[in-house]
């Protein structure tokens, strides 16, 4: 279930926050996620790309016990996750898509125009691109359903038209977006903060835990935020402030 701002997050959950006063005793490795351990192989290939197919491309590697920082943009990059509805659709999505898949969401973050997400697959067996699927095609549908009932006028803002003259209504970009393999301790940390102070840095608000469509809050201490994040099955790191730290 999707928890709604204004209702307690299960008690148990916001217990398993890690700070300085109660992280628990679990060793981490030489600067690689200790929890991974037993299940991780040995770290990506460099690969490259030719420059005129490195922007189109986007190479997945599902590997068992890797996390992921995701990235993806609303079409042409529009403000269609300025308002709530579309955000709160786009949670449910979530919410749903972390059920089916049996994956962590460690870290997330909706901009108006594009989504940060930090996810830790449980399973061995699992794809990011079905994972996406089922988060973004229940966004389509709903926003689809809705702006042709009562705003027809905004659908020429989604209308997506490709160089073979096909078109189109779509929410999202076309591709794959962006997707990192993260299995460095000090990389999660990182990438955990880089998505909190996302509306920070674009001035929206004045510290991460005050932007209502983001994890920041759950990290700062608060439960009453919209979609809670799978804390206890972080590695271990001090938060500080609501900052991730690594040990």
């Amino acid at each position: 279930m999707v928890r709604v701002a204004g209702c307690h997050a299960q008690p148990e959950r916001a217990g398993k926050v890690q700070t300085a006063e109660n992280r628990p005793a679990l060793a981490l490795g030489h600067g690689t996620l200790g929890l991974y351990n037993s299940r991780m192989s040995s770290p990506l290939p460099r690969t490259s790309a030719p420059r005129s197919s490195r922007y189109k491309t986007c190479r997945r590697y599902n590997v068992p016990g890797h996390a992921h920082f995701l990235t993806f943009s609303c079409l042409r990059r529009q403000a269609f996750l300025s308002g709530g509805r579309a955000c709160e659709w786009f949670l449910q999505a979530l919410e749903a898509a972390r059920a089916k898949h049996g994956f962590g969401v460690w870290a997330y973050v909706l901009m108006p125009e594009h989504v940060h997400l930090l996810i830790w697959p449980r399973r061995d067996d699992y794809s990011i691109s079905k994972i996406l699927t089922d988060i973004k095609q229940p966004v389509t549908r709903a926003v689809l359903k809705f702006v042709r009932t009562t705003a027809p006028s905004f659908l020429g803002r989604m209308l997506d038209e490709r160089p073979n003259g096909e078109s189109s209504h779509r929410f999202w970009q076309r591709g794959g977006g962006y997707d990192r393999n993260i299995w460095s301790d000090h990389e999660l940390a990182e990438k955990i903060n880089y998505i909190h102070e996302n509306p920070v840095r674009r001035g929206l608000v004045k510290v991460p835990q005050d932007f209502r469509w983001s994890s920041a809050a759950f990290y700062a201490g608060q439960t009453a935020v919209d979609l809670v994040p799978d804390v206890e099955s972080l590695p271990e790191l001090v938060i500080r402030g609501g900052r991730a730290c690594p040990r």
